[in-house]
């Protein structure tokens, strides 16, 4: 996009006379594949690289890109991890493979979370890797060398994970809302002159959560010049947009005689302790009855679930929101299983990943739910963003007795599916535009991690935003590498 106030330049020699600057590349082209490679030349000559992020691509069209590292794993200086999510750190094991050995930054509390993360994604990636007779990119051992590479800081602590020559960097990792343990990350780069190019990456960014508190953004990081890389998931959604239906739907169908069994596809991490606090909430005002059983199936989300309750001191949790499990709420086991679908003309909720509905446990209870024709109605409630080839996204298309496929399975649709977007982990266009508001100067804008519309329609909705002090706007499209001075953006150059 165009500067505000004077046109793109696109030739260097102004702007690099000292040799001093970032390369930056963006490699995720859309949402998922979350990886940014920071190739740093200093004055003298002499070079950093480091990474945030390394995450898997997730959408059919990408999936090939994750056999393609943008670095060399054995010469990068250190890599930042800004949260638990696989497509930010699912490919950390395949450059560990590879040969890095660099330190990868993390907060406390994405340190605990990681292992069970990456060790139950491993898993998830042998099951398919045998079913499709093709070579696994790393072993086990990878992910437990990620987890001894990791090395945690506080948030908001200025930490020097780079020096030499008196070319120094910096990093601070800052608290965000957007899933426990999640952060942004500060990134000082100091060249020997004294010169500095700094980044504000926002990792995947949220304003507020509803289980821990975070604190403000350091004021003298909101003074210096910066760089801005931001996600866009939602920047064509503002705030005024999303209808908040889900404890209404709950109360209604739960309180209805008509209807009995619902289930709830959540994610293991986050959605599932969100959506579970939600429910202990009702049932405190009396909008739940306590006497109905909430059952909590899924072993990695429980395992997310004792970590957080287990270390609520460093996921910042007040201590009256530390037992987030709902009254009568039960661990399903085995033999339960079976007791629940013996009920389902009972008045019962089942909590259980995965989110969109086709992994994890959740096709084991749909694939009797859809179809169920007894005395009373069941009904499934999506509490996120749905893939449109995922289960939950063919079953929001989908009228009453069309053909659902499950699993080879062909099943008539007769229960009933809601959805909600209220509980997204993800900020409104409306957040994020508030928080480029509090940067006193944005040297540059790089819109990241959306979908190819909408990082283009953020842009231009960055761009009349009067209340943002911004130079220049840019939209990554996975194909360019950004080159920065201390004056911000400088030139850009296609990978191809």
């Amino acid at each position: 996009m165009n500067n505000k106030s004077k046109p793109f330049c696109t030739c260097c020699d102004r702007h690099e006379k000292n040799h001093f600057y970032a390369d930056v590349y963006p490699q995720n082209k859309e949402v998922t594949g979350s990886c940014a490679r920071v190739s740093v030349t200093y004055s003298d000559q002499s070079s950093a690289t480091f990474i945030v992020d390394l995450g898997m691509f997730q959408e059919a069209d990408y999936h090939n890109l994750n056999d393609i590292l943008i670095f060399n794993p054995k010469e990068i200086n250190f890599a930042v991890a800004t949260h638990v999510h696989m497509d930010h750190v699912a490919r950390f094991p395949i450059a560990v493979h590879q040969g890095m050995e660099c330190k990868i930054y993390t907060t406390l509390g994405s340190q605990l979370l990681m292992f069970p993360a990456l060790d139950d994604n491993y898993k998830i990636q042998l099951t398919l890797s045998e079913r499709q007779n093709t070579r696994m990119p790393y072993n086990v051992h990878d992910v437990e060398k990620v987890e001894e590479l990791i090395q945690p800081c506080p948030f908001h602590k200025r930490t020097c994970v780079y020096n030499k020559n008196n070319n120094k960097i910096f990093i601070t990792l800052i608290q965000n809302a957007h899933i426990f343990g999640a952060c942004s990350v500060f990134i000082n780069i100091i060249d020997s002159s004294k010169k500095a190019i700094n980044f504000y990456f926002t990792g995947d960014y949220n304003k507020t959560h509803r289980l821990f508190r975070t604190k403000k953004i350091p004021k003298d990081i909101l003074n210096f010049p910066v760089n801005i890389l931001t996600e866009s998931t939602y920047g064509t959604t503002f705030s005024n947009d999303v209808e908040k239906v889900f404890e209404k739907n709950i109360e209604r169908l739960m309180s209805d005689e008509n209807y009995s069994t619902g289930l709830i596809p959540v994610f293991s991490l986050d959605r599932a302790q969100n959506i579970l606090y939600i429910l202990k909430q009702m049932q405190e005002k009396g909008t739940l009855d306590k006497n109905i059983t909430i059952y909590y199936d899924g072993k990695l989300s429980k395992t997310y679930s004792d970590i957080i309750y287990n270390n609520s001191d460093i996921f910042n949790i007040p201590g009256y929101k530390k037992d987030f499990l709902p009254y009568n709420c039960q661990y399903v086991s085995t033999s339960t299983r079976s007791q629940i679908l013996n009920n389902l003309d009972k008045k019962q909720l089942i909590v259980t990943p995965s989110g969109m509905g086709s992994n994890g446990n959740c096709p084991f209870y749909a694939r009797y739910i859809i179809p169920y024709q007894g005395k009373k109605k069941c009904f499934m409630h999506f509490v996120g963003h749905q893939e449109p080839r995922t289960l939950g996204g063919r079953l929001l298309n989908a009228k009453p007795n069309d053909l659902i496929s499950l699993n080879g399975l062909m099943l008539p649709l007769r229960s009933e599916v809601y959805e909600t977007q209220e509980m997204s982990s993800h900020a409104t266009a409306d957040k994020l535009l508030d928080l480029y508001s509090k940067f006193n100067k944005i040297n540059t804008i790089v819109i990241t991690h959306g979908e190819t519309e909408t990082k283009n329609k953020f842009a231009r909705t960055i761009l009349a935003d009067k209340n943002i002090k911004v130079k220049d706007v840019a939209v990554a499209d996975g194909e360019t590498i950004m080159r920065f001075s201390s004056y911000g953006m400088v030139k850009t150059m296609s990978v191809f």
